[in-house]
Parts: structure tokens; C-alpha cells; sequence
């Protein structure tokens, strides 16, 4: 690629996504994620800003955390306190345009109420036919396991799909991203393509060729996966009480076999995006990122889904990044932690582009280089904001401790070097009393550089953290 040429962009997304399940000596098997691996660099500790949807993927886009950016949860709930993003807050395919980049996205949208075409998106007409397209609730008649809680509507855990392609969403998606990569290559101006998949979100729908392939794959029991829970906050036992302690090992193997059937399945369509690269001539000139906007349980601490329970398995995500030329030692794995905020601005260097005005990431390419930045964290801070009124956390960790805040509950704290499943709950402890008093200052230091709405509440009855945050010491 010539200095002169922008580089093309694609970033491929993913929900629901284990960052475990890309890696290469997991039992999920994702060949084309592992060339992405093998070609560019893998983010080992890479940490979504919060563990729900819209709010994540408003993060990705305007590098900022979500009390910030203002989707504080998903926006299409009748609850949702804000279905847009805050005035002044813009996201970086606007700047992207603005460096006469052609933006283009498919597939699960979720940022925002507001149309991706008002953002920076070029609006199109003529794509593939969606009328056939099934929900992954209909691709599936029977599904073998059913959440069917009296007055709720009936939820299926998993399912085979046996009907055409065609059907499926995500393969849709993967076509018209495909689709615009080759015509992209006809005009030569520098694009930005988006290509959105819903995989493998529950419920956990694959096609039965992939369901296929882990037919005789041994499955272990997370080392989790009992945990009673009975030092945690109580929401995460009555979760598990009410929606997970009746299914017996084997629904849960088979739950667990469909997450890695369609994460399989998307990565085929990852590969069918990379063979496009590659047959258009484009790949060279192109820099593809692979990254979730949350995890999943996936059987750990005997639970499904995401939300509320702070676990590593829903907030970690994977983030592979491939550059030619740009990555000084491609294969390598990058165990510094970072943020799903720092894509936007990674990007936008890349691309010669202006950064944004109000951002919290950083950006990645000095490890392309090599190198590890200035005063990089070295810890990570968290927040999920109670589906508008059930239930709110923060959380700050580091390679030793992990602490959240429970604004409904008691506390959280794990010694992750000596309990990296967060099994053991140490927040009750009066022996960690100073390491919860740390963990909280630099919490409150977090929460004031991102301008938290929780760091202002006064009142005595919000007075839960173990230290409050008007110390200047500690500001």
C-alpha cells in the first residue's frame, strides 16, 4: 500500500462473542478469525465499557463510555431514559466522511434511534431480498429447551436450523457487505464498511452444518460452573434460581455446543468477507477489525446471557486487528488491557482523519508498533446502568483485584491472581477492608474523568461505596 492511499477500513461485529472462543486452543473452532490472528494481532485482554447491546456499541462508535455518550441501555425499551446520543456527541464514521471516506453499514444497527444515514452512512437501495429472512426464534420449530416462566413470553435457549442460507440474517448481511467490497473496488476511494451480525446471541441458533461438526467435541464443565453463588449479591442467585438451576448438565452441554456451532458460522462469514478482500484485489490495502460488543456466560458460574452479573465472561471481548504492512509482528497477542473506546480513535489515526472532540480511548497503534504508550492504564473500568430500574453497577479492576459496586446489593471483590473464575467472593471480608478503600478511590477517579452521573449523588442513602469521593487525594 502506498503512503499516499488511504487504508480501506471493515469492521466486522459480533454479539454476544466470547473472547475465549477466538483464541486458538479453544475447543470453538474459527479458522478465519485465527488467519485475522495469525496476519494482524489478537487484544487477549480486551473489555467492552459495559455488558448490554445498544449502549456497547454506542461506545465502539463514539469512543466514549456510555454515561457520556448517553445510551445508558437499550434504546427500544419503553423504559429507555434516552434513545439517542447526547447533543455534541458524534461518532466516528462522521469524521471518517469528513476524510472523504464512503461509509457503509449492514446488518444489526443498535446504536442509537437515530438513522445510521443521519451519522455519516450512505443510504442505499437494491439490496438482497430480507422478506425470507427468518428471526432466529422462527428458524427454529421445537427448540429442545424453553424459558417458560408463567405470564412471560416462552424463550428458547437453543435450536437446530436446517432451512436454506438464504433465511438467515446474518448471512444476508455477510452477502451485501460482500456485495459492496467488490463494487468498492471499481471507483478506488477509500470506504469504511460495517458488516453487523447478530450471532451467536441467544438464542443460540446455528444451522445444522455447524450444529454438525461439534457432534463428538468433549465439552467441559466450566470450573464455575457450580458456584452456589451464596457470597455474591442476591440477584444473581435468583437469577440463577429462576431461570438456569433446572437445567441439567447435558441441556447445558448442548447450549454450550449451538454459542460454538454459530460462532462458527459467523466465522464463515468473516471468511467470506476476507476471501472478497482477496479476490477484489483489496486486502493490502485494507485494515479489518473482528470484535464483539459483550460476551456471554456460556455455562460459567451455571448461568447464560449477560447483563447485571459483572463476570469476565460478558464484559471481555475479543479484538483481532489485521494491517499489512502496518503490524511489526503479525501472530502476536497483545495482553495490555484495553477498551473497546479505543477502536475509534485507532481508526481515525489510521485513516488521516481529525480526532474526536470528546473521547475516553486511546489509540492502538503503537502496539502495532511494538510498543506499549505512555502511562497506559493498568486497569479497567466498567459500568452497567440497571436497565433503567432494576439494578446499577461500576467496576474497577486491575491484574490482582477486581471490585464492583453493587448500588442494589453488597459488593463484590476477587483476587483474580488466586481466583481467576471469581468464585470466591472477598468483599465481606474485614481482612480486605483497605483493598476495597483503594479499589473504590480509583473507581471515583474513573468516574470523575468520564463525568459518571453517580459520581454527584449525595444524598444519605446513596452513600454506599466504601470511601466517598470528595478527598482531594483522591480526585
Amino acid at each position: 500500500m502506498s503512503e499516499e492511499k488511504k487504508p480501506n477500513i471493515l469492521v466486522v461485529i459480533s454479539d454476544h462473542f466470547q473472547s475465549k472462543s477466538a483464541t486458538p486452543d479453544h475447543p470453538c473452532i474459527t479458522p478465519n478469525i485465527q488467519r485475522l490472528i495469525d496476519e494482524g494481532m489478537f487484544f487477549s485482554r480486551a473489555y467492552t465499557t459495559t455488558s448490554i447491546c445498544a449502549p456497547a456499541r454506542a461506545s465502539l462508535m463514539t469512543g466514549c463510555y456510555p454515561t457520556t455518550h448517553g445510551i445508558y441501555n437499550n434504546y427500544h425499551t419503553r423504559a429507555s431514559i434516552n434513545k439517542t446520543l447526547f447533543d455534541g456527541i458524534k461518532i466516528f464514521p462522521e469524521y471518517l466522511r469528513d476524510a472523504r471516506y464512503n461509509n457503509y453499514y449492514y446488518g444489526k444497527w443498535h446504536v442509537t434511534e437515530r438513522n445510521k444515514e443521519e451519522l455519516g452512512f450512505i443510504k442505499e437501495s437494491g439490496h438482497p431480498d430480507r422478506r425470507k429472512v427468518k428471526s432466529r426464534k422462527q428458524a427454529i420449530e421445537n427448540p429442545p429447551v424453553v424459558l417458560d416462566r408463567e405470564g412471560y413470553d416462552n424463550f428458547p435457549l437453543y435450536g437446530t436450523f436446517d432451512g436454506s442460507l438464504e433465511e438467515d440474517g446474518d448471512y444476508v448481511t455477510a452477502v451485501e457487505a460482500a456485495n459492496r467490497i467488490g463494487k468498492n473496488a471499481e471507483d478506488g476511494k477509500p470506504w469504511c464498511i460495517f458488516a453487523s451480525f447478530n450471532a451467536p446471541h441467544p438464542p443460540y441458533v446455528a444451522h445444522e452444518q455447524f450444529v454438525r461438526i461439534y457432534d463428538d467435541v468433549h465439552i467441559e464443565k466450566p470450573a464455575s460452573f457450580d458456584d452456589d453463588l451464596h457470597d455474591k449479591p442476591a440477584i444473581y442467585r435468583r437469577l440463577k434460581e429462576l431461570l438456569w438451576s433446572g437445567l441439567s448438565w447435558e441441556q447445558c452441554v448442548e447450549a454450550i455446543k449451538h454459542i460454538y456451532a454459530s460462532s462458527t458460522e459467523v466465522d464463515a462469514l468473516v471468511g467470506m468477507l476476507l476471501d472478497k478482500l482477496d479476490e477484489t484485489g483489496q486486502a493490502e490495502d485494507t485494515i479489518v477489525v473482528f470484535l464483539s460488543d459483550h460476551g456471554d456466560m456460556g455455562g460459567a458460574h451455571g448461568m447464560f446471557l449477560m447483563g447485571v452479573v459483572a463476570f469476565d465472561e460478558t464484559y471481555r471481548i475479543p479484538i483481532a486487528v489485521r494491517w499489512p504492512g502496518k503490524i511489526k509482528h503479525p501472530g502476536s497477542f497483545c495482553d495490555q488491557f484495553v477498551r473497546i473506546t479505543d477502536l475509534a480513535p485507532t481508526l481515525l489515526e489510521a485513516a488521516g482523519a481529525e480526532p474526536l472532540e470528546k473521547i475516553s480511548g486511546r489509540s492502538l497503534i503503537p502496539f502495532f508498533e511494538g510498543q506499549v504508550p505512555e502511562q497506559w492504564p493498568e486497569e479497567v473500568f466498567c459500568m452497567f446502568n440497571g436497565t433503567e430500574f432494576l439494578y446499577s453497577q461500576r467496576m474497577i479492576f486491575d491484574r490482582k483485584y477486581k471490585y464492583v459496586f453493587n448500588a442494589f446489593d453488597y459488593d463484590e471483590l476477587y483476587d483474580l491472581e488466586n481466583d481467576p473464575g471469581e468464585t470466591i467472593n472477598l468483599a465481606r471480608n474485614r481482612r480486605y477492608e483497605e483493598v476495597k478503600v483503594e479499589m473504590s478511590k480509583r473507581m471515583w477517579r474513573w468516574m470523575k474523568k468520564e463525568d459518571d452521573i453517580y459520581n454527584k449523588l449525595q444524598y444519605p442513602f446513596q452513600m454506599l461505596v466504601p470511601i466517598g469521593p470528595n478527598e482531594e487525594d483522591w480526585q
